[in-house]
């Protein structure tokens, strides 16, 4: 990719990796590209992208993140906000893409995943992401990889993970 490629960004998204206590991932069957993804999706209008990463868990999983990200209110212009775990640009068909990739350990095992009617998720482990033949994309699998052999740290820490509560964030910027 060069400069001129990142002139423009077209579309930008939030996507979170979301490992259990035991160290499994959860996966989400999207239809649209027929394959297993972490969640995740597009920001809207005048939204933060960490607050997408939020919006898309919740929409996706059910699960209610709560966040303790340090986030510190420097004054009233500036925030500082969660650090995504990596920042992915691809250029797909002539438009680049800006993806926030933000990773998070739940401090419970297997929680309860709450999906739209129709919607397939999966509790999967590092080896059998790794081992598979066409189920997940290539830079699902890197990034599995990535998160399993300690090479990424957490984005920030989960304080709840319960489907009634509101989130909160400390000092983080919230809609």
């Amino acid at each position: 990719m060069n400069d001129k490629e990142l002139e423009k960004i077209e579309l930008q998204a939030s996507t979170v990796y979301i490992t259990d206590k035991s160290g499994e991932f959860l996966l989400i069957f999207h239809q649209t590209f027929k394959a297993w993804l972490p969640p995740g999706g597009k920001k809207e209008p005048g939204e933060a992208l960490h607050i997408t990463a939020i919006r898309e868990v919740k929409e996706e999983t059910g699960l209610c993140i709560g966040l303790d990200c340090k986030a510190k209110k420097i004054n009233d212009t500036f925030f500082t906000v969660p650090v995504p775990a990596i920042v992915q640009l691809e250029v797909v068909s002539q438009c680049v893409h800006e993806n926030f990739i933000y990773f998070i350990t739940l401090p419970e095992e297997k929680p309860k995943i709450r999906t739209e009617k129709g919607v397939s998720y999966r509790w999967v482990t590092a080896e059998e992401v790794s081992l598979s033949h066409g189920e997940y994309w290539d830079d699902v699998k890197q990034n599995v990889q990535s998160i399993a052999s300690g090479h990424w740290k957490p984005s920030w820490n989960v304080l709840i993970t319960n489907h009634n509560e509101k989130p909160t964030c400390g000092e983080c910027i919230t809609q």
